[in-house]
């Protein structure tokens, strides 16, 4: 299974982030925004990076797009900076900004009140300002909050309910909304958690990969 990581070569913050929407938060409406993906498989992220296929393969690519950018953290093994473990992100600026490194953990915080959370993933990796998505973006996110908030309550009901008709209800409609939203393209990334891990129970998946699947929403698309 196969999973990315975003490399930010222009945009409010550069470099590699290990999720979409955090990507996008630094390109959406971004004058002459430039950033790629690059994949890794699932379980190879303790690989060596000569290893293709493996998330140090992956992040040795994403460093060769971003070229000049120079790497602002602290270890000689990305996956050991803290940024990378807490934040999923890899600072890269420019090399100026080598000559201050008490300011490395710091770097770009101020612009950070300025970045909202978009969803969509265009369908070109190098992109300019341009807004696929246009006026329609929130609405889209209020919708998928939604979703997200309704899919957490049937989990709580599932896990604490009272009567085991609540619960049998919280199930039914959990599992509606995981059928549809494995049809709903903008989420393909998060339902591969567990699109294929289908269990003959009342949910319809295994229920470890749908709570984390859950979770993700909720993180994803926080009240707008």
């Amino acid at each position: 299974m196969k999973k990315m990581i975003y490399a930010v070569k222009q945009g409010r913050k550069t470099g590699i982030f290990n999720d979409w929407w955090k990507c996008s938060a630094q390109t959406d409406k971004y004058s002459n925004a430039k950033f790629r993906r690059f994949e890794y498989g699932r379980g190879l992220e303790q690989e060596a990076e000569d290893v293709p296929g493996s998330l140090r393969y992956a992040i040795k690519e994403a460093v060769d797009f971003l070229g000049d950018l120079v790497y602002l953290g602290g270890y000689a093994d990305y996956l050991e900076d803290e940024s990378w473990k807490e934040e999923g992100f890899l600072p890269f600026g420019d090399a100026s900004e080598v000559e201050e490194p008490e300011f490395f953990s710091d770097e770009s915080e101020e612009d950070e009140e300025d970045i909202g959370d978009f969803d969509e993933e265009p369908d070109e990796w190098l992109i300019d300002d341009r807004n696929p998505l246009g006026e329609q973006m929130e609405s889209w996110e209020i919708e998928y909050w939604k979703i997200a908030e309704d899919m957490k309550k049937c989990v709580m009901i599932i896990q604490y309910g009272h009567s085991d008709t609540e619960k049998i209800t919280a199930a039914s409609d959990l599992k509606t909304h995981l059928e549809r939203c494995l049809d709903d393209r903008n989420l393909t990334d998060l339902t591969a958690i567990y699109r294929r891990l289908r269990e003959n129970n009342a949910i319809g998946y295994d229920p470890p990969a749908v709570a984390e699947f859950v979770t993700r929403m909720v993180n994803r698309y926080p009240k707008p």
